[in-house]
């Protein structure tokens, strides 16, 4: 079962906003709405996570979005247990403003 876990909206500043911070043990998917980016507009999603409860959450994956691709993107399913961070930078371009969810996919 697949149910909201939490939404919102980022207007981007030009340094790496967290969207989500997940503390909840399960499988979560993020999925953001790129609507708003024009040429030249680039981000870069970032996916960081710990593998042990005293550990720094470190970088395990990250996408660069622009225009070029669909308009709403999905993140692979992540699994955690500690922590899960979902962070967007704006690299390029004009400061946007982006709408987001991430789903549990096993709640």
């Amino acid at each position: 079962m697949t149910t909201l876990f939490s939404s919102g909206t980022q207007v981007a500043t030009g340094a790496e906003d967290t969207l989500a911070d997940i503390t909840a043990t399960g499988t979560f998917t993020i999925y953001i709405n790129r609507t708003n980016m024009a040429l030249g507009d680039s981000a870069i999603l970032r996916v960081k996570t710990k593998v042990l409860s005293g550990d720094t959450a470190d970088l395990i994956d990250q996408a660069t979005l622009n225009i070029q691709s669909s308009v709403v993107v999905r993140s692979l399913p992540y699994d955690s247990d500690q922590q899960l961070i979902f962070t967007l930078e704006q690299t390029a371009g004009t400061n946007r403003s982006y709408t987001w969810k991430v789903m549990q996919n096993d709640a």
